[in-house]
């Protein structure tokens, strides 16, 4: 079997009341790599070579297929061979997946455990934010856009600071709401649909 080299990058994207959310994962294995495929729609099993169960945690999620998705990336954190980068994507995934289907305390548990196992992973924060932003704790959730925004390594900051910016409103802080929205449009692409809204604060 030849060696594989697989990287797999992703980003989802989806709107959760004011905010924008966003997710990029990346994912990287070396060496051949076989996980089993189970589809909760037939019975039995196939095998892929090279796709990790992260991997498929990953693109499950993009695909919005979240009962897939769910079980990869639930399988993920279950493996003792998992790796602590894997079991942090996986459950910054999982999170989204909750946030989705309106779980907002099982999101925040899982953004916490992907933060204690890799407290630098910017997007872990900026989850984090999302979650503590729906469940209505809006000065916290600026204090977790605050430390994505810090780490430097978050793969949405335009996104971070636009969220930030809504927590920021929340809380009746207009200077700060404004200096955040200047930075996303500074940070953001010209072709971002979030432009729109943008136009609007």
């Amino acid at each position: 079997m030849r060696k594989a080299s697989l990287s797999v990058a992703s980003v989802l994207s989806f709107s959760l009341g004011t905010l924008a959310v966003g997710l990029l994962a990346l994912v990287m294995c070396t060496g051949p790599a076989v996980a089993e495929v189970r589809s909760l729609s037939t019975t039995g099993t196939i095998t892929v070579i090279g796709l990790t169960d992260v991997q498929l945690c990953v693109r499950e999620t993009l695909r919005d297929n979240l009962d897939e998705a769910d079980y990869w990336c639930t399988r993920t954190l279950q493996r003792a061979e998992s790796s602590i980068n894997s079991r942090a994507v996986a459950s910054v995934h999982r999170g989204v997946l909750n946030l989705k289907r309106g779980r907002t305390a099982d999101a925040l548990a899982d953004m916490n455990e992907a933060i204690r196992l890799t407290p630098d992973y910017g997007d872990a924060h900026f989850n984090l934010g999302n979650a503590l932003f729906a469940l209505g704790r809006y000065g916290e959730a600026a204090q977790a856009y605050g430390s994505a925004i810090a780490l430097a390594n978050s793969t949405m900051p335009d996104l971070t600071y636009f969220n930030r910016a809504k927590a920021h409103e929340r809380l009746g802080r207009a200077d700060l709401a404004r200096a955040d929205y200047d930075q996303a449009r500074a940070l953001m692409a010209p072709d971002s649909p979030l432009r729109g809204r943008l136009a609007q604060n």
